[in-house]
């Protein structure tokens, strides 16, 4: 509650700002931020107490941050974040104390989102992704398309039983080979700027970048206009160059849509935010896994 004098509000003013009281269990949590009641709950309910008000926190800094050039542009991205406010995880907050879990969007069976995006000659695409399941995981195709396979290639994808990833630009297929298992997290970039590809910590050299005739796919490789999703993966985000992909649960009605929505689009007109699957299969956002630090 909020105290005046002998008297305990619901809501006070303070200058043009207007102040809400309200209570979580027998604690009293004052809301004078971006984020509603909800949000603040799912935030605790996941974090703990201490741990949680460092994510809130940081969430109204990174806001506050944005807001500070574009107001409209943080107030859209709060809806979304009060829409689904798990998606704190995905946007890149260094909470003091707190090291952030991984928010994932899995794929299972055919899934995959056309994002309609065309290569470009000079750009860098950055992928945080794992295979989650023993099925079929000879191969697996996490973003990128191609003509064929030695002509016009942009397209990223790794091999648990072969512990390689596989960097393909221009008319080359580069693997780079090195230890991990299923299950392991894997940060990836390609970048045509600079002519190289990073796995986790091993570096390699690539080609210029020759540009594909069809749009990329996340989670599958647009092969041509046909999609070859398999496997049971996963991603916790994924960026290329104008654009940032991250897991998101959309309400439309009474139903929850698991996708991906672009942070860089949210605020910009005539940018498309949602992206769905476009396959077979079905997308999950597993919740998160958080141990809170002992108050």
């Amino acid at each position: 509650m909020i105290g005046l004098g002998s008297q305990y509000l619901t809501a006070a003013g303070f200058g043009r700002y207007r102040i809400t009281a309200a209570s979580l269990g027998n604690l009293d949590l004052f809301r004078a931020g971006w984020l509603k009641y909800a949000a603040v709950q799912a935030i605790l309910g996941a974090f703990g107490w201490k741990d949680g008000m460092a994510v809130i926190k940081a969430t109204n800094a990174y806001l506050n941050g944005i807001a500070a050039s574009d107001r409209d542009k943080a107030t859209a991205l709060a809806g979304f974040i009060n829409e689904d406010p798990m998606m704190v995880c995905s946007l890149g907050l260094e909470p003091q104390g707190v090291t952030m879990p991984i928010r994932w969007l899995v794929a299972t069976g055919g899934a995959y989102i056309n994002t309609g995006i065309y290569p470009e000659d000079n750009t860098i695409s950055h992928v945080i992704g794992k295979i989650v399941s023993t099925e079929d995981y000879t191969w697996t195709d996490m973003f990128g398309c191609r003509n064929g396979y030695a002509n016009k290639c942009y397209f990223l994808s790794f091999s648990v039983s072969g512990q390689s990833v596989n960097v393909c630009v221009n008319s080359g297929v580069q693997a780079v080979s090195f230890a991990f298992a299923l299950g392991d997290t894997l940060d990836m970039t390609i970048d045509a700027v600079n002519h190289k590809a990073k796995i986790n910590s091993t570096e390699v050299s690539i080609q210029s970048v020759s540009k594909p005739d069809y749009a990329m796919y996340i989670f599958a490789q647009n092969n041509g206009g046909t999609a070859t999703a398999r496997n049971t993966r996963a991603i916790g985000m994924l960026e290329y160059t104008g654009y940032k992909f991250v897991p998101f649960k959309h309400k439309v009605g009474d139903t929850t849509v698991n996708c991906m929505i672009d942070l860089d689009a949210i605020g910009v007109e005539g940018r498309q935010i949602y992206f769905n699957n476009a396959g077979t299969g079905q997308f999950t956002i597993p919740d998160i896994s958080y141990t809170p630090s002992t108050p």
